[in-house]
């Protein structure tokens, strides 16, 4: 009987440790995702004001990337995963697809897919030309960016949208509702 109670004193002093080992475990892994939660988000944290916003992107030309549109497809916060990246006309007749690792911050690789009815007079793009694009984009931290005829459509935050448009006021659209000047936000914006 003796044996059989230091079997069970052994047995709950074991899972007791490990539980210990679990919960550590958890709170260091929960506490890395947000370290580098923040580390990749921490470009609009303190930009969550739509004046802030709108007054440091009001000069910016966004000329390099004239009609096109650049998103991201994918951004991860692992260590060994990369962000992928797509840029296309916007003509939808070409696009690149550019895989890029945030923690070495190089492109590791650029692949061309034309469309099946492409036009003669869609843009073409180098592989630098791409580069010098995609580290711009990077820089702004926004989750997709189109630029055309002038007017710009910026997306940095999940259901935070703008549009700039060239010179012109519209009236409200179904998508976005007048700001100020030439700057609308997209209705679904939270404030």
């Amino acid at each position: 009987m003796k044996k059989l109670l230091i079997f069970f004193t052994v047995i709950l002093l074991f899972i007791r440790k490990f539980i210990l080992y679990i919960l550590i475990f958890i709170v260091i892994f929960y506490t890395y995702l947000f370290i580098v939660y923040s580390i990749r988000s921490g470009k609009f944290s303190e930009e969550k004001d739509i004046d802030k916003f709108i007054e440091k992107y009001k000069d910016e030309s966004f000329s390099e990337f004239e009609n096109m549109h650049i998103f991201c497809r994918s951004k991860t916060l692992l260590l060994f995963e990369n962000d992928v990246y797509i840029i296309g006309d916007i003509n939808n007749t070409v696009s690149w697809s550019v895989k890029y690792n945030f923690w070495k911050k190089e492109i590791l690789s650029i692949n061309y897919h034309p469309y099946k009815k492409a036009k003669l007079d869609s843009i073409y793009l180098t592989d630098e030309e791409i580069k010098k694009i995609i580290l711009r984009f990077i820089d702004y931290g926004f989750y997709s960016l189109t630029v055309e005829d002038k007017n710009v459509y910026i997306n940095h935050i999940e259901n935070r949208s703008y549009l700039r448009l060239n010179d012109t006021i519209r009236k409200d659209t179904m998508i976005y509702m007048h700001y100020k000047d030439n700057w609308y936000i997209n209705k679904n914006f939270n404030f």
